[in-house]
């Protein structure tokens, strides 16, 4: 995975911004089911951002463009979340975070993206378009 890669030295992502400060945000158009609920102790953290690709199991997903990774901290929880696509992780630690935020990038691209467009809402084919957007290529890797 990428929090693998990343605790060997490899380059396929660089941590930016580790500071505390509240970041401005504009609302995201996709909201997850849940979000109106939830804890007021929760704090900004670092953001991280990904210039190559996103590794999963045997999947590479090389990124287009940079890909911004939000890290909060709340209850002893850490939160990784992108701004506009439907993906979202949590851990105990940010490696944790991040490892649940590849999978679950995995498994949004594999629902939404690989599935027949007709077969989605229409919320699920913008999401399915925003993910599209933020990838280049697939890959399987062989052993």
């Amino acid at each position: 995975m990428l929090a693998e890669s990343l605790s060997n030295g490899d380059t396929y992502a660089s941590a930016q911004g580790l500071e505390s400060k509240a970041l401005r945000r504009e609302p995201d158009p996709y909201v997850p089911v849940g979000a109106t609920g939830g804890t007021s102790l929760v704090l900004p953290g670092p953001t991280m951002q990904l210039r190559s690709q996103i590794l999963v199991g045997r999947r590479c997903y090389a990124l287009k463009e940079l890909f911004v990774i939000e890290f909060e901290f709340g209850d002893g929880e850490v939160f990784a979340t992108h701004r506009t696509l439907p993906v979202h992780g949590n851990g105990s630690t940010q490696q944790e975070a991040l490892e649940s935020f590849c999978s679950s990038f995995d498994f949004q691209w594999r629902h939404l993206v690989e599935s027949p467009p007709e077969n989605l809402t229409r919320g699920g084919r913008k999401r399915r378009e925003l993910m599209l957007q933020a990838v280049a290529d697939v890959k399987n890797l062989q052993d």
